[in-house]
């Protein structure tokens, strides 16, 4: 078949390569060249071959299971050489001849001719396959005689003799193509055959005469004889049940596979935790008039080929998020995929809205079977490796044009605002572009979207946004003061009757009416001022509390931050160490987890204070020595009996950002504007950097102490510590430097603690250039600051510690190999320069642009070929660059290594 295509691009994004080939040779070329590459590219070219993509896979698999299919047959076929070989012997039947002794039967010229006949078709089906899958060599060809015995001719032999030796690509190809289902239908006929043959001219008994008048105790061994014959011809059968079973235990081996590798794959975490908490913490009877609102009705029965979309927004503390809470606690019951997302300012995906996507896809994925098919056959095609940005938004807009009427919730998209970017202006262009992707990816697709925030102009002008092609039925319902304040009421009516027990019901509901109308039903003030109603308090005083309180949030943050300024020294400044792990933290810390770390109070203190520990972990520790330290800005979260896993969370997002404008210090002053208030976060990020590296610094905390207790207590923060200091780094603070001092002395030659950081960390990275080869595990600091991209680090440690550039551990690994598989070009320039060895590998034989063609990093894939580097070098498993990029979809590297010269028929 000639192929006569110009230019054909393969799509690839999430679960297909994209590849640019100029065909001018027939289709069978075309594919060995693709599977030289890494065989991934081919298969998908190969859909435009032939009928369908499911035959295009069932093409493939026979092609990589070539050994295992073949061998069945073959072993089916040397059985029936055998039994013709002994049939010709027993009945003495020769092609040119009949033996002197031979069956009376073959003496009837009706049967001889029959015989014939069948042993022509027999030799004409060997012949057949001889000239397919016998190996072109002659000494092949002669070797495989001798192991088999001589070759049986005229005198009663079947020329059926097969090379055993390894199949090139072609002869695989052709087998994948057309052969294996001939084989399979000659095989069929070569046991029919044989077994007409037994039953014209059935072997001798056990006596050993031929007499054609054999007794009927000769007969029936010999009928047993063909029976047994019978059982080749179901030999294929019996084998594709097998086949069929084993394709089903594959199929569920897989399945589990992702299951498990999903998260992974996807890049996201997804529990049902923040969604339970919000759920346990709305009061019985509130929420309900969401559901009476035109706009809910609209967006509900609103036409189902539309893409209906409905914006609930508020001001901050009119408990938006509980009410969101409620809507998908609804909307479960509904036979529809839903899939929801609560952004927190305290999650390390905050700086992302595209997380949002990833979460979504993944509640799908795991609630609908269609969906789980969809991703696993993308996740197959992908090689299994984790799924980009552009990866998992195609797998999203898959699933939602396959899967119709998903219901897409998102509460709090607003406080990702300016978290994670340069300045307000970068947040806006990368909320523009999630609204411009979810639009387009949603539309006509008869999706449902709630999304749930408060009312600023980057969301409502994302919401509104024109764009071509895409159309959402978008409906706005704001929440109005007059809107909760029923609901306002059962709160605050809540709050009165857990804190003034010893007061009258009338008193208490005066003074729960008076809270609402002071505070407009805002929950947030209503519940910021619950620690201040006390029962000791006279109701005109109660009344007076209420009334002075600040109406505005940020009144109420700067009365809670005078406290704090107010506390005594050592008081004052767990306070704020408290606050900045909460508002700073990559994730919300556990209870017991801020005590490990809180007994360095002191950034400043290299010394543990372990006599500071609490004598247990209770909730008087936790109201007297976190919650009340910190006011209203604070708040634990979590349930059940294990008060120490109770997570620290701020009360509010608006809470952070009142906290970005201050300094963590008692004297700290509001900053003027969002670059200060940058600024403010990369300093105190690096004093989370600094105190971590403390940390790691003391003994008790890599070893274990005398008491079970403060072990467990003391190193509880570990993990975090280990893995998370380098991420806190942040170079362009004022105080960067004090930062890069304290990164520098953890990396010294001298420091025993590296050491047994390097340890923990190995285990805990989970990354496969930290997999070793062979019991020894050993590393460097040289290697290992190459791997975290620390450049300042790597120049002290070449230029003032002496260590050599080229330093290989046990297993061979070396800075260059480290830096270059993270992608981290200018380590790898620094490093070249000076006097890495390009091409030094590791023990699998991995090069510096093997690990960087295999992760996909164009750009130091091209820094090391323009220095040099050799692309032909394979690891041990024979796979070069280019092997290893193709096979993990990296086309853009393909595309480089192929322009650079790189064999696309090595492998």
């Amino acid at each position: 078949m000639r192929v006569a295509h110009r230019v054909r691009t393969f799509g690839f994004r999430s679960f297909a390569y994209c590849m640019v080939i100029e065909v001018v040779c027939q289709a069978l070329s075309l594919v060995i060249a693709m599977e030289a590459a890494g065989l991934g590219v081919g298969v998908m070219g190969l859909a435009s071959l032939i009928s369908s993509a499911r035959e295009a896979k069932e093409m493939y698999d026979s092609y990589r299971s070539f050994e295992f299919e073949t061998r069945p047959v073959a072993a089916q076929r040397d059985a029936a050489r055998v039994l013709l070989q002994q049939w010709c012997e027993n009945v003495g039947y020769g092609q040119s001849r009949l033996k002197d002794d031979h069956h009376k039967i073959l003496d009837e010229p009706r049967v001889l001719k029959v015989v014939d006949q069948i042993f022509q078709c027999l030799q004409d089906i060997d012949a057949d396959t001889d000239s397919k899958q016998t190996d072109p060599s002659p000494s092949s060809r002669e070797e495989s005689r001798q192991a088999r015995g001589p070759p049986i001719g005229l005198a009663g032999h079947v020329q059926m003799d097969k090379s055993q030796k390894p199949k090139s690509r072609r002869t695989k190809l052709a087998w994948a193509f057309q052969d294996k289902k001939k084989s399979f239908d000659q095989t069929q006929n070569v046991a029919a055959l044989l077994h007409s043959l037994y039953e014209l001219v059935p072997p001798a008994g056990s006596d050993g005469t031929r007499d054609s008048h054999e007794s009927l105790s000769t007969v029936n061994p010999l009928r047993k004889g063909a029976r047994e014959i019978e059982t080749v011809s179901s030999i294929l059968q019996r084998i594709e049940m097998a086949l069929e079973k084993a394709q089903d235990l594959d199929d569920k081996r897989s399945s589990d596979d992702f299951k498990s590798e999903l998260p992974r794959w996807l890049g996201t975490t997804w529990t049902p935790a923040m969604y339970d908490n919000f759920v346990e913490r709305r009061l019985d009877g509130t929420c309900e008039w969401i559901f009476d609102r035109p706009e809910y009705v609209h967006w509900e029965n609103g036409d189902a080929a539309d893409t209906n979309v409905l914006w609930i927004h508020g001001p901050a503390g009119y408990g938006k998020t509980i009410l969101c809470a409620k809507l998908i606690e609804r909307l479960k019951s509904r036979d529809s995929p839903l899939a929801y997302y609560f952004f927190s300012s305290d999650s390390d995906s905050r700086a992302d809205p595209f997380a949002i996507v990833r979460s979504w896809a993944y509640q799908v994925i795991a609630q609908n079977q269609q969906a789980f098919e969809l991703a696993r056959g993308r996740w197959e095609a992908t090689n299994r490796r984790p799924s980009s940005q552009a990866d998992v938004k195609e797998l999203f807009e898959v699933i939602v044009r396959n899967i119709r009427s998903c219901i897409f919730v998102v509460d709090g998209l607003d406080e990702c605002a300016g978290i994670g970017c340069d300045w307000k202006a970068d947040y806006r262009t990368t909320l523009a572009g999630f609204f411009t992707y979810l639009k387009q990816a949603t539309s006509n697709t008869r999706s449902r979207l709630i999304v749930v925030s408060r009312d600023e102009r980057e969301i409502r002008e994302g919401l509104n946004g024109p764009n071509s092609g895409s159309y959402w039925n978008l409906t706005a319902c704001p929440i109005l003061p007059a809107n909760v304040k029923p609901d306002a009421t059962r709160f605050a009516q809540s709050i009165v009757d857990l804190k003034l027990g010893n007061k009258t019901e009338a008193q208490r509901e005066q003074l729960a009416h008076q809270m609402v109308d002071h505070f407009e039903s805002m929950f947030l003030c209503m519940r910021a001022l619950e620690g201040h109603l006390r029962e000791g308090k006279s109701p005109a005083q109660l009344q007076r509390t209420i009334g002075q309180a600040p109406t505005e949030l940020y009144d109420l943050y700067d009365r809670n931050w005078r406290k704090i300024a107010a506390l005594p020294e050592t008081d004052r400044s767990r306070a704020l160490a408290i606050l900045r792990w909460a508002t700073f933290a990559l994730r919300p810390l556990t209870v017991l987890e801020i005590t490990g770390i809180l007994v360095l109070v002191d950034e400043e203190c290299d010394e543990l204070l372990d006599k500071e520990l609490p004598d247990a972990i209770d909730q008087s520790y936790i109201r007297s020595e976190i919650l009340d330290l910190c006011g209203s800005l604070l708040e634990t979260r979590g349930s059940g009996s294990d008060l120490a896993s109770l997570t620290i969370h701020l009360t509010h997002f608006s809470v952070r950002q009142y906290l970005l404008s201050h300094a963590l210090v008692p004297a700290g002053q509001l900053l003027a504007n969002e670059r200060l208030r940058r600024s403010n976060e990369a300093t105190e990020n690096n004093i989370i950097a600094m105190t971590c590296l403390r940390y790691l610094n003391l003994d008790q905390v890599l070893n274990k102490t005398e008491s079970r207790y403060r072990t467990q207590v003391i190193q509880a923060f570990r993990e975090y510590a280990i893995t998370s200091w380098c991420q806190h780094f942040k170079r362009d603070a004022d105080n960067a430097l004090q930062v890069i001092k304290c990164v520098n002395s953890f990396f010294h030659l001298r420091n025993a603690s590296w050491e047994s950081w390097r340890r923990h960390a190995d285990e805990i990275f989970c990354d496969k250039m930290l997999n070793y080869q062979g019991q020894i595990h050993s590393g460097n600091p040289l290697f290992y600051a190459s791997f975290l991209g620390l450049m300042v680090t790597v120049t002290y440690l070449i230029e003032y510690s002496g260590l050599d550039v080229n330093h290989i551990d046990s297993s061979n690994r070396t800075a260059l190999l480290a830096a270059s598989s993270k992608g981290w070009i200018s380590g790898v320039i620094y490093l070249l320069k000076s006097g890495a060895h390009i091409n030094m590998a590791s023990k699998e034989g991995r090069t510096p642009i093997y690990v960087a063609a295999s992760n996909g990093h164009s750009k130091t894939v091209t820094c090391l070929l323009d220095k040099g580097a050799d692309l032909t070098v394979a690891n041990n498993g024979g796979w070069t660059p280019l092997n290893s990029a193709s096979d993990s979809g990296h086309t853009e590297v393909v595309k480089l290594l192929l322009e650079k010269g790189a064999d696309l028929t090595r492998s």
